[in-house]
């Protein structure tokens, strides 16, 4: 779904408690596509107010998701 004041699409949003998940593939890994997640990413933040997560394909998602799961 589309955030329209992030200019954002999520692959997973709470709009109840304002979070936005994205899984990034490796497709997410060129310093250009980085550069254009990180100004998306921090439009969801600062513009519409959202709790940005990332699980990245190389990183360890169950620390992330424990995090996620305390709130």
């Amino acid at each position: 779904e589309l955030i329209p004041e992030a200019n954002s699409k999520p692959d997973f949003i709470y709009k109840n408690k304002k979070y936005a998940i994205f899984c990034d593939g490796s497709v997410h890994d060129s310093l250009e596509k980085r550069k254009q997640d990180r100004i998306e990413r921090d439009n969801l933040k600062y513009n519409a107010g959202y709790y940005v997560l990332t699980l990245r394909h190389d990183e360890d998602w169950m620390g992330k998701l424990n995090f996620l799961a305390s709130f």
